[in-house]
């Protein structure tokens, strides 16, 4: 409409990570908001791996840019009921975090305070929860292809990436491109190894754009980032991530673990979606 803004949006994740949180201890932790652009959150996960704790009795409250509490006073993570409160079913893992509805905007340079409280007797260790949303950019600012004008038609297909990683290793910038002759559009991944994820640990991730621009502020599980093979569902990115032909993103990967699963770990990612090709 005429007068209107129009923005990009672009998938972010924003993670709030606590190291240990004491018996008895209620604390709030602001999670800054960067200065780069506005962020809309529309879901929240509480990640759950081998060396965190038992979150059974975790309690939690946040608030929006305006400190409006959006749960009014402090509520269990789990409520007792089939998927718990604020981790959807499945804690989050492939992507299936818990709606936020309506989505909640904060404005750049703004923060979440999010108040924790631990009601048990012994302390709570690497609780991380994330909000997934989408940051807001005017055209131009970030890169952002799109579909090419004048139509196209789609084939659906999907590429693989694998590495190794070994104890307490990290990787950085695995190129993830699709080599089909034609641009990609990435919407849902998924872990192609079916087994537990305790065969592989405390494996973290953060994916980059063309220009080496991360979508979270911080390392991402993979459980979280993609669908697990026995679960039989992808991980979900939105918006798309459209890939024109002869580019590609960028993948950093690291395994934060020495002792859950000793020794190197192979793992291979699927990123699905569709061939674009113009009419």
């Amino acid at each position: 409409m005429p007068g209107q803004r129009h923005f990009v949006e672009r998938h972010f994740d924003y993670q709030l990570r606590v190291d240990s949180l004491a018996a008895g201890v209620r604390r709030v932790f602001p999670l800054p908001i960067q200065t780069d652009a506005p962020f809309l959150a529309r879901s929240v996960a509480l990640v759950q791996n081998q060396d965190a704790t038992d979150f059974d009795n975790l309690q939690i409250q946040f608030t929006d840019n305006k400190q409006a509490f959006r749960i009014g006073g402090l509520a269990n993570v789990f409520d007792g009921t089939v998927g718990g409160y604020i981790t959807g079913p499945d804690s989050g893992r492939g992507g299936n975090f818990t709606p936020i509805y309506p989505q909640i905007p904060f404005p750049r340079d703004g923060e979440f305070l999010i108040t924790l409280s631990n009601p048990t007797v012994a302390a709570m260790v690497n609780i991380r929860i994330i909000f997934r949303g989408v940051k807001l950019f005017e055209p131009g600012v970030v890169w952002s292809p799109t579909y090419p004008v004048g139509g196209h038609r789609e084939i659906p297909n999907d590429f693989t990436l694998g590495f190794t990683v070994t104890d307490s290793q990290t990787l950085n910038n695995r190129v993830v491109a699709p080599n089909f002759g034609t641009d990609f559009v990435y919407r849902c991944g998924q872990i192609l190894e079916n087994f537990d994820s305790n065969a592989y640990g405390n494996m973290e991730a953060i994916l980059r754009d063309h220009q080496g621009r991360a979508y979270s502020n911080d390392w991402i599980h993979v459980n979280y980032l993609f669908g697990r093979l026995m679960a039989e569902r992808p991980g979900i990115i939105y918006p798309e991530i459209y890939i024109p032909n002869q580019q590609a993103l960028f993948f950093d990967i690291r395994r934060t673990d020495s002792v859950i699963a000793p020794g190197d770990v192979t793992m291979n990612l699927a990123f699905k979606g569709a061939q674009v090709l113009p009419l």
